[in-house]
């Protein structure tokens, strides 16, 4: 398995659903500004270094709020993932 470097993490997104199978629904006015930023999963996050860089605290499965026009696009094992900086998360879930 590939492993994301430094400030970049792998994720993959979340396609646009009224619902989802966990019962989140996604509000109309949420849905408007989707052309902005994108809701993602993370798959696995690299290990920050430095002292500039705060340690990561994303884990696999936690979901996330990205801009939508950033990002790497990659396929592993013929599933679409993203990888990103961490800069380019907005939100994220606790």
């Amino acid at each position: 398995m590939f492993k994301p470097t430094q400030d970049r993490v792998l994720v993959k997104v979340i396609e646009k659903k009224k619902e989802e199978a966990s019962a989140i629904i996604i509000p109309d006015t949420c849905q408007v500004k989707q052309e902005t930023c994108r809701f993602a999963e993370v798959v696995l996050a690299g290990v920050r270094t430095g002292d500039h860089l705060p340690d990561s605290d994303l884990r696999p499965g936690q979901h996330i709020v990205i801009l939508s026009y950033g990002g790497t696009e990659v396929v592993i094992d013929g599933v679409k993932h993203l990888v990103i900086k961490y800069e380019e998360i907005l939100l994220r879930e606790d």
